[in-house]
């Protein structure tokens, strides 16, 4: 009984291989795209060479064999009429069909005074496929009496599908494209619709029904679709959205993909593309682009940077960020504050919080509608509550009594404004250092004390700083002996009091240089001196 058992069993796996060779060898590969062919173990995705030089790939059936090498041999796409050079045992079998390489000679053709030359194939010559090709010279009497004498020099050249023989000057046989719509004996696969593209037949996806090919050429817009307009003399899709014909009911039945609509077209219900504005037709003066506003194509003038630093070119302190002045334009770097802080702090009836200048700041809210009808006693203004309009003092001289900050902050009154400013930790004096404390002159450089920008939010800054250079040359070093020389300031006693605002004394040579010689400014500005502080701009 087991013996019995095995042989079915060996039997019944015996069908199964035989089934899977059936439905492999009668599985066709070459109806499937790149992905679904790479994504099917029958198939193959192999590249071939035409004669023309061009590259192509197709999905084939996988022989088993893994599609080793073989002796070459030729196919013919039949839709395009390109020959192939195929090394493969795996061959393309889907709209093609094995081509025959000529092999004539000249001894072959028995030409009229054995006039017979070597030619090259068309419509390309190039590969094995596509050799040079003998045909007979017509010699001057034959050619003015035509072909009575010599026989047609087109009888022995064979052209690709979709060209033709023809006797051209010289007496050379030429294959040309035939004349009429190279889509007349184009058979395409299901689901697919011959088209002619860069003058050959394509079997491209149908979209059903197809819709009718535009003209290539057309002179006015009655030339055209319907819903295209003729622009430089090519029909393209009108700017306004068709609206299809209210009556006819075909299209209530049909369903068109994405970025399609149905519209009746000579008795039939077609999906076309919608139309679209385009930029591709519209010439904008110069500095000018096109672009789509409100569904019409619109000349915009293009963005010209500005000439002053940006803040990609600005490196701000630590705990700082760079941000455009809305009144100058220009970059400058403001504290970094957490944009919820408002939410953890409390301002009085009528005022609002706000972050003004990087601080959190309670500032008057503007007059409600309701208050405007209400007239107020003098030194008070109208605010709205939620028992309504009242009165309270216009600018109080004390807020912060009733400010509540976030946690670490503390209020000032500056102004008619209450601001919470950061806490900082008590310390001792701050000890700024000098030049005393670095080693400028060990390692070969002099030392300067430049000032600082302190703000009066930062108790603790040092007023001077020492900074390390190079010794400046000769020629650089400048001696300020002014005319009428003005008020000397930060001015020692080696310097002969004559270093003016915006200048420093150097100690060691005793001359004034400006703050601009130690400051590094982004590229395209310069620094000035404003106020006796060197600026960047």
């Amino acid at each position: 009984m087991k013996v019995l058992y095995s042989f079915l069993i060996i039997f019944i796996l015996f069908k199964i291989s035989i089934a899977i060779e059936e439905n492999r060898g009668h599985f066709e590969c070459g109806y499937l795209g790149e992905t679904a062919c790479k994504s099917d173990n029958r198939c193959k995705y192999l590249p071939f060479v035409s004669c023309c030089k061009k590259q192509q790939f197709f999905c084939v059936n996988d022989d088993g064999s893994g599609c080793l090498n073989q002796d070459l041999s030729c196919m013919k796409e039949q839709s395009t009429g390109d020959i192939y050079e195929i090394w493969s045992t795996c061959k393309p079998t889907y709209n093609m069909e094995y081509y025959k390489t000529p092999n004539s000679s000249c001894e072959s053709l028995h030409c009229p005074n054995n006039e017979c030359e070597w030619v090259e194939s068309r419509p390309c010559y190039g590969t094995s496929c596509c050799p040079r090709i003998p045909v007979c010279k017509s010699s001057t009497s034959s050619s003015s009496s035509g072909s009575s004498s010599g026989g047609n020099p087109c009888d022995n050249v064979h052209c690709p599908k979709g060209f033709c023989c023809q006797v051209q000057s010289g007496g050379l046989a030429v294959c040309v494209p035939k004349s009429g719509d190279p889509c007349d004996d184009v058979l395409c696969p299901p689901h697919h619709y011959c088209r002619v593209y860069n003058g050959k037949a394509v079997c491209t996806d149908k979209i059903w029904p197809p819709p009718p090919p535009p003209p290539k050429w057309c002179k006015s817009d009655a030339q055209c679709p319907p819903y295209q307009q003729c622009i430089h003399n090519r029909c393209v899709p009108s700017i306004e959205p068709p609206t299809p014909p209210p009556h006819h009911g075909l299209c209530n039945g049909t369903r068109c993909p994405i970025n399609y609509h149905c519209q009746y077209w000579n008795g039939l219900a077609v999906c076309v593309k919608d139309a679209f504005p385009q930029c591709e037709y519209t010439q904008c003066p110069p500095d000018y682009y096109c672009v789509i506003v409100d569904y019409k194509e619109t000349c915009v003038k293009k963005h010209i940077p500005p000439s002053f630093p940006t803040c990609d070119d600005i490196i701000c302190p630590p705990f700082y960020y760079c941000t455009q002045s809305q009144e100058t334009g220009r970059p400058i770097c403001v504290r970094e504050l957490d944009p919820e802080s408002c939410e953890h702090t409390e301002c009085p009836l009528g005022y609002n919080c706000t972050i003004l200048n990087g601080l959190i700041t309670c500032i008057a809210k503007p007059i409600s509608p309701t208050c405007r009808l209400v007239d107020c006693p003098i030194g008070k203004r109208c605010v709205d509550t939620p028992k309504g309009p009242l009165c309270i003092p216009s600018h109080p001289s004390d807020l912060c009594p009733l400010v509540h900050c976030p946690p670490g902050y503390h209020c000032t009154q500056v102004g008619p404004n209450a601001v919470c400013i950061r806490n900082y930790p008590p310390q001792p004096p701050p000890h700024c250092i000098t030049c005393q404390d670095l080693p400028c002159s060990q390692v070969g450089l002099q030392c300067i004390m430049l000032p600082r920008n302190c703000s009066v939010l930062e108790p603790n800054c040092c007023q001077f700083i020492p900074t390390c250079f190079a010794p400046p040359s000769n020629n650089s070093t400048t001696s300020s002996t002014p005319t009428n020389p003005p008020t000397p300031t930060n001015a020692p006693n080696n310097c002969g009091g004559t270093c003016v605002a915006g200048e420093i004394c150097i100690s060691q040579t005793g001359t004034c240089q400006s703050l601009c010689n130690f400051v590094l400014c982004p590229p395209n500005s310069s620094c000035s001196i404003q106020n006796g502080q060197p600026h960047c701009q």
